[in-house]
């Protein structure tokens, strides 16, 4: 991941600097596509992170509340 945070970093820079007046479209919407990319592979990595929802459990298994039985 530090490979897309340098690259999109490196493009911004190259649009604030000026360096490539014809090309700074291109860069600014390179960078944007990089980020949006890193954003997508970080909330994709997070929610697999999280696992399987756990199953609900049978009325059976739910434990005693203490409460009355009137």
């Amino acid at each position: 991941m530090l490979a897309l945070e340098v690259s999109w970093l490196i493009a911004l820079i190259l649009v604030v600097l000026g360096l490539f007046p014809d090309q700074e479209p291109a860069l600014y919407l390179a960078a944007v596509a990089l980020i949006l990319f890193e954003g997508a592979y970080f909330l994709v990595s997070l929610v697999l992170s999280l696992g399987r929802p756990q199953t609900a459990s049978g009325p059976a298994e739910l434990p005693a509340t203490g409460g009355s039985s009137a």
